[in-house]
């Protein structure tokens, strides 16, 4: 929540959807907005393991030419950057993240 009010500070639009939202309820936001920035903060979830289908199924069902996706958190240290889109992102800190905007 820390992180929506420094993205509305300054001064974007945000949609604040909370923890644990599912993939597929993801689908309706590309259906109202264009040039999206998806931001997840990974603290527990996704597990390790489930780290590479997990950012498969965003890159898959989610991201477009259009949209970007952000991610921060303690998870992300399990990220292979090298393998990553063009249009994703990881940063190591909110600071990070806050000066890309």
């Amino acid at each position: 929540m820390y992180l929506n009010y420094e993205i509305l500070l300054n001064g974007y639009k945000t949609i604040y959807l909370g923890e644990s939202v599912p993939i597929e309820s993801l689908k309706g936001v590309k259906k109202h907005f264009d040039n999206i920035i998806y931001i997840s903060y990974w603290t527990v979830q996704p597990t390790r393991e489930g780290i590479d289908d997990y950012l498969k199924e965003i890159s898959t069902e989610i991201i477009d030419a259009n949209s970007h996706f952000w991610v921060l958190g303690r998870m992300t240290e399990f990220i292979d950057i090298n393998s990553l889109p063009k249009n994703f992102s990881v940063f190591t800190a909110i600071s990070d993240l806050v000066s890309k905007l």
